[in-house]
Formats: structure tokens, sequence, C-alpha cells
């Protein structure tokens, strides 16, 4: 009798054990179950770069500057915070392993700081000016006139840029080149070597900063940055 009660206690116990055990399998496995969840949620939500193209607002590094952000961050924040920007106006400055910083390569007063995925980060090149899309979650000072925008939603478009304006040409290093405003382009087809001083145009190509260039021509034309791979547009 006493070793039936005793096997009959046992069997309790070891029921009892394996009854508090699961209650922290269960938890653990919903736990789990609200992270995927959330997870999923948010790449649901995330809006694809077609939809925030849609809903953009254009802007240039000069028109943020002029409006002084730095002076007030809590008006700048009340303005930009939540909106939706485009910029073919920003350079790459700072590649890092989650995240772009973009801004003007030699001094910038406004600089975006915009997370990306590695395969965009992969293909970005310093010093190489891109149009990016994304939205502003808040905004930071990095000293007492410069200011850094957040973006964790952007996306990089192209890095290929678009500029308009009065064809003029010049000479550098032996080289005849086009001009477009800070822009040397380089002529590499006749469609390119046949444009007249004068004339109105519209190029688009890949657009990188030259510092060499840039000092060369600081004290005359300002050109700075040299268009590759160019084509007219009209």
């Amino acid at each position: 009798m006493k070793k039936t009660t005793i096997v009959i206690l046992s069997l309790v116990m070891m029921l009892s054990v394996v009854a508090c055990g699961n209650p922290a399998v269960t938890e653990n496995k919903n736990e789990s179950l609200i992270v995927s969840t959330e997870e999923t949620a948010q790449e649901e939500t995330r809006l694809t770069v077609e939809q925030m193209l849609e809903q953009a607002v254009e802007v240039t590094e000069r028109e943020l500057y002029n409006s002084k952000p730095w002076e007030n961050l809590v008006r700048s924040e009340d303005t930009h915070v939540g909106k939706t920007y485009k910029s073919s106006s920003f350079y790459v400055d700072k590649v890092e392993n989650d995240h772009a910083i973009l801004g003007l390569v030699s001094y910038s007063n406004i600089k975006f700081k915009v997370f990306l995925d590695r395969n965009e980060l992969g293909r970005l090149n310093v010093g190489e000016r891109i149009q990016f899309v994304g939205i502003v979650d808040s905004i930071e000072k990095e000293s007492e006139v410069v200011v850094v925008f957040n973006m964790s939603e952007a996306y990089i478009v192209t890095n290929r840029i678009v500029i308009s304006g009065k064809y003029e040409t010049m000479s550098y290093n032996g080289k005849n080149y086009g001009v477009i405003g800070n822009t040397a382009i380089t002529l590499d087809s006749d469609e390119l070597k046949n444009l007249k001083t004068g004339d109105y145009v519209t190029i688009e190509g890949v657009v990188r900063y030259d510092s060499e260039m840039a000092w060369y021509f600081q004290m005359t034309s300002h050109v700075r940055d040299i268009m590759e791979e160019a084509k007219v547009i009209k």
C-alpha cells in the first residue's frame, strides 16, 4: 500500500512539473509570434519608392539652408518631420554599414542621414551626386550651424542627374569640356561636341565632385563638378 502511494505521489509531482513548464514555453511562442507579426506589419506599411515619389515634395540644399533650421529646432521639427522629400542637390559624403550621410562635399550646413539596405549602400560612391527620396523622422543639431535630417525610410532613386542651362565651353588640363553652371561635361559623343556656345540645353549624366577642378576654378568660373556618361535630353 505504501509503495502504491509513493508511486502515485511521484506521478503527481512529475505531472505538476510538466504543467508548470508549459506556460513558459507557450509564453515564449507568443512573444515570438508578436515580434514576427510586428515585423510583418512594418514591412507591409513601408511605402515603395514609387509611392514615396508620388507624394514627395522636391527640396534643394539652398532652400533648406535659407530657412536656417539650426536657429529654432522646434520650429524646424514642426515644419519638416513627417514630410516626404526628394532631392538631387546632395552628394554622398559618407557610407556606413546601415546608412549614408548626404550633404555638400566641401562643407554642408544641411545633411541627410538616410538608412538604406545593403544593396543600395554598396552601389554608392563618395563624392557622387544622387537623387533620393524619404520620410523625415527627426532632426538633430550636429553643431551650432549644422543640422541633420534623419530618414529611416528612404530610397536612392538614381545617380543620373539632370541639369539645364546655357551651354559654354572650357579647356582644362589640355582637354575640352562643355559647361553648364558649375558642372563641366565630358564630350563623349558627337551630339555633345556639336552643341554651340549659348545654346540652352538639358543634359543628363553621372555627376561627381572634383576637388582638383574646384580648386583650379575657385577664383574664376567656380566649376566644381564633372558630368560623365552625358546625354542631351533637349
